[in-house]
């Protein structure tokens, strides 16, 4: 599959997409579902994926990674990963709430010095409302893609030992991509720090890493790096301050 870089004019964002599929190759029934989760009510469907079709770029559904530069008065370059579950609308051009979230979290809440964040995602597919993601990925064949971006994914953390901030939430942490990344960061952590921001604690769900979504983000009063340990059955474990790693 060929991917295409695509960079701000400001060199400030940097996205990789998939180049594959085309907006309009794609049905209408996949577009029609951006339309409706997009434009609340749309009148008229024609006109609304016209500016959709400007609003992702045209094509480029599925994007594998977001660099973002940080404001940091480190001098040495310090990146860090953050696996999310699916990407938004955010692009080359602009951030999302969630990335605004991540961006704010990075330069407020955090001593590390990271100069710059990116953006992984444990499905590549470019869906505003997560409600309708896992609709989308048993209707479409997106077997392939999401095989490959998995690869990307750890590839991306071979090639690089940054610190992670895992953040995927809890709906997908079971999923066969969000473990092989666990599994990945078990076998191979050494040279990173692995960490949340929060993690749920809730019956089902609990031991999840909470998603940057805004509607839980700006609840939390401290906002701070929760270190994590992934153990047996690629579980997390919180890493108290007197534990040992």
């Amino acid at each position: 599959m060929e991917t295409v870089k695509k960079t701000s004019e400001d060199t400030t964002l940097e996205c990789i997409f998939i180049k594959e599929f085309d907006f309009k190759e794609t049905s209408a029934e996949y577009r029609t579902c951006y339309v409706k989760n997009t434009f609340k009510r749309p009148k008229n469907n024609k006109a609304n994926e016209c500016k959709l079709k400007k609003f992702y770029n045209n094509k480029y559904l599925y994007r594998l990674s977001l660099k973002c530069s940080l404001e940091c008065n480190n001098k040495l370059k310090k990146s860090v990963f953050v696996i999310l579950m699916n990407p938004s609308y955010a692009d080359y051009q602009g951030l999302d709430d969630t990335l605004f979230n991540v961006k704010n979290f990075l330069e407020k809440y955090t001593d590390k010095n990271y100069t710059d964040f990116e953006v992984l995602n444990i499905f590549p597919i470019r869906m505003s409302k997560s409600e309708l993601l896992d609709d989308l990925l048993k209707k479409y064949k997106s077997k392939d893609i999401c095989k490959r971006n998995t690869e990307y994914i750890i590839n991306s953390l071979k090639t690089n030992k940054n610190d992670v901030i895992l953040a995927w939430g809890s709906d997908y942490h079971k999923r066969k991509e969000a473990q092989a990344i666990l599994k990945f960061l078990k076998e191979e952590n050494v040279g990173r720090e692995i960490y949340s921001y929060r993690i749920n604690t809730s019956n089902g769900r609990k031991n999840t890493p909470t998603h940057f979504t805004s509607r839980i983000y700006n609840k939390i009063k401290e906002k701070q790096l929760i270190p994590l340990k992934i153990i047996e059955k690629n579980d997390l474990l919180f890493i108290e301050k007197n534990d040992e790693k």
